[in-house]
C-alpha cells in the first residue's frame, strides 16, 4: 500500500505545476473532487493556455491536473 501511494504521489507531482497564477497543467485539463463523496466523483474542465486557476467550483475541492483525454 505504501508503495502504491508513493508511486501515485510521484505521478501526480509530475502533472502538477503551481504558479502565482494558479495551477498549470501540461495536459490543459484539470479536475476537482466532489465534496462529501467517497465514490471518486469529480468535475473536469479544460484550461486556457494550460493555466487552470487556483480554486475549485463551489461543492468541489482538491484541484489537480487530469489527463487531456478526460476533458475530451
Amino acid at each position: 500500500m505504501k508503495l502504491y501511494l508513493s508511486v501515485t504521489l510521484v505521478v501526480v507531482a509530475g502533472f502538477i505545476h503551481l504558479t502565482a497564477a494558479g495551477l498549470k497543467c501540461d495536459s490543459g485539463c484539470a479536475a476537482c473532487w466532489k465534496d462529501n463523496d467517497s465514490n471518486g466523483v469529480d468535475i473536469k474542465f479544460s484550461c486556457e493556455e494550460r493555466t487552470c486557476g487556483g480554486v475549485c467550483p463551489e461543492g468541489y475541492h482538491g484541484l489537480h491536473c487530469a489527463k487531456s483525454s478526460r476533458c475530451g
